[in-house]
């Protein structure tokens, strides 16, 4: 199965959501893409916490109907003057904005938005220095191992970190973290799936990450 998607120079015609196509041993196939006329406009600035333009951050455009799912919709990243912007179809859709992982920011709240083809809309987000740190600890076996970690909120997004037996980050209070992580431990694959964490008001919080082999590990 390939899926197939597509960027238009113009942004008046910049609005596509791709298309798959499954194609069998030896089977040639025509796949007719539409490009749809943008009708909707969304701007937007991020800022840090003092009011200044953040450059660089990620922003994400995402159908409400698609669940916050991260590979649909459209994404771009802030100018210097911390300035974004979007053309697509009117429509509800769900709005992120993420700076990077080495960042001592915290992701704002993720906003909704529902764009009309007459008007334009404006979206702000405020990036501030976490107050709360959660720390972990990766072991598989009962003992500490190398692994990588991928965290993630409704409010914060999400983040993929580096453990070397252990990791941290920063964030902001009154939210719930969920982890899920892999490793490679004498060529043998571990894996955790899911675990949660819910963050309240405290300044320090810790999470146990135990790694579970999973499938058969290479000679």
């Amino acid at each position: 199965t390939w899926y197939i998607g597509y960027d238009v120079k113009d942004d008046a015609y910049g609005v596509s959501r791709g298309s798959s196509v499954v194609i069998k041993e030896n089977e040639t196939k025509e796949v007719n893409l539409m490009v749809k006329r943008a009708s909707a406009y969304l701007s937007g600035k991020t800022l840090d916490g003092e009011g200044n333009p953040l450059p660089n951050v990620s922003v994400m455009l995402m159908p409400s109907s698609s669940g916050g799912s991260y590979p649909m919709g459209d994404s771009t990243y802030s100018d210097e003057e911390g300035a974004f912007e979007f053309y697509t179809e009117p429509g509800a859709y769900t709005l992120r904005a993420m700076v990077g992982e080495d960042s001592e920011l915290t992701n704002p709240e993720e906003q909704t938005v529902t764009l009309t083809a007459s008007g334009e809309q404006k979206a702000t987000f405020t990036f501030v220095p976490g107050t709360i740190t959660v720390s972990g600890e990766t072991t598989a076996n009962g003992k500490a191992i190398v692994a990588t970690v991928w965290a993630w909120s409704q409010k914060r997004g999400m983040k993929e970190l580096e453990s070397d037996e252990t990791f941290s980050f920063k964030t902001l209070p009154d939210d719930t973290w969920y982890f899920s992580a892999v490793a490679d431990v004498d060529r043998c694959v571990y894996r955790l799936d899911n675990t949660s964490l819910a963050v309240g008001s405290k300044k320090q919080y810790s999470v146990a990450l135990a790694l579970q082999k999973s499938g058969t590990c290479l000679s």
